[in-house]
């Protein structure tokens, strides 16, 4: 038996870093494609991760339209990371 509980990820326990007040996730939900907008024309990379925290998806260098047909419908985050800055937002599929 374990001394710590396990850690469960929820939307409500996101934190958002480095102003992502300026950063935007579109359309949200999605369902084919997501498209994110940075501060100033900015280039990140991304993670994605299932609500268990498990990484379900990379992309590298985010594009204008990224990919998200092969993410079953549900609840994720979309930790993105520019530099030394990383930003978590959430991120709806639904078919």
């Amino acid at each position: 038996d374990s001394i710590f509980p396990p850690k469960v990820v929820t939307p409500e326990s996101v934190t958002n870093y480095a102003g992502s007040a300026q950063i935007s996730v579109y359309p949200n939900p999605c369902s084919d494609y997501f498209s994110v907008t940075l501060e100033k024309n900015q280039r990140a990379s991304a993670v994605v991760y299932d609500m268990m925290g498990t990484v379900v998806k990379r992309y590298p260098v985010l594009q204008d339209r990224n990919d998200c047909t092969d993410l079953a419908p549900g609840y994720y985050i979309l930790s993105m990371v520019n530099g030394k800055k990383r930003i978590n937002k959430q991120l709806v599929v639904r078919r």
